[in-house]
């Protein structure tokens, strides 16, 4: 059952070209909370190249000798591009990643910064992600029409639709031996929630009564 998806605008198709790779696709993470500063578990901030979250973490549980079970991540980020996000890990860790800090960024996963928190990072806990996306190949009509857009979802917001990427999360799942039978069983659970979700924002914003959050 398809969701009736909602347009910011009529008119015909923008004609661009875009390149997914990490020179034109970059996404960062905005944390839920401020972290403490003191606490059990490392925070750190990496950036990261043509890896996804899975791969860059199975590298990590390599290079530290450790489970990749230990580590916690608030978002799933994409391969094809350069992203910026939270990994969390036992603090008894930290000696350990700044020895192998070189090796890591010599595969495309660089340490920027790192604090300490009481607890463990979990999915979800995130407020939202920041992105740059760089469109080429784009004329000056079709540019002014992108403008309009903006300042209408400026506005408005859009509709946070769920699609694919939490499929394409538990396929990289299986690849890196991490899909449970009961975390496969959530998320077909959670697909068909996301059937109806998407059919609720779709309809809300189609009304012109955006959702809050969204």
């Amino acid at each position: 059952m398809n969701a009736s998806r909602f347009f910011a605008s009529g008119h015909a198709p923008i004609t661009f070209s875009f390149h997914k790779c990490p020179r034109d696709f970059v996404v960062q993470e905005e944390p839920l909370y401020a972290f403490y500063g003191h606490g059990d578990h490392l925070i750190v901030q990496v950036r990261k190249k043509n890896k996804s979250t899975w791969e860059m973490l199975s590298l990590l549980s390599q290079v530290l000798g450790c489970d990749v079970s230990i580590f916690g991540y608030a978002g799933l980020k994409d391969k094809h591009t350069m992203a910026l996000q939270y990994v969390s890990m036992p603090k008894s860790y930290e000696t350990l990643l700044d020895q192998h800090t070189p090796i890591l960024a010599e595969q495309g996963i660089t340490i920027l910064r790192s604090t300490t928190h009481p607890h463990k990072l979990n999915l979800g806990h995130l407020k939202g992600n920041h992105f740059l996306v760089r469109l080429k190949k784009l004329d000056p009509i079709n540019a002014q029409r992108i403008s309009q857009v903006l300042l209408f979802l400026q506005a408005y917001g859009f509709p946070n639709y769920l699609g694919v990427q939490c499929s394409e999360s538990l396929e990289e799942g299986f690849k890196h031996g991490n899909a449970s039978s009961k975390k496969i069983d959530r998320v077909l659970l959670s697909n068909q929630q996301s059937c109806l979700f998407n059919q609720c924002v779709g309809c809300a914003h189609a009304l012109k009564f955006p959702c809050a959050g969204s």
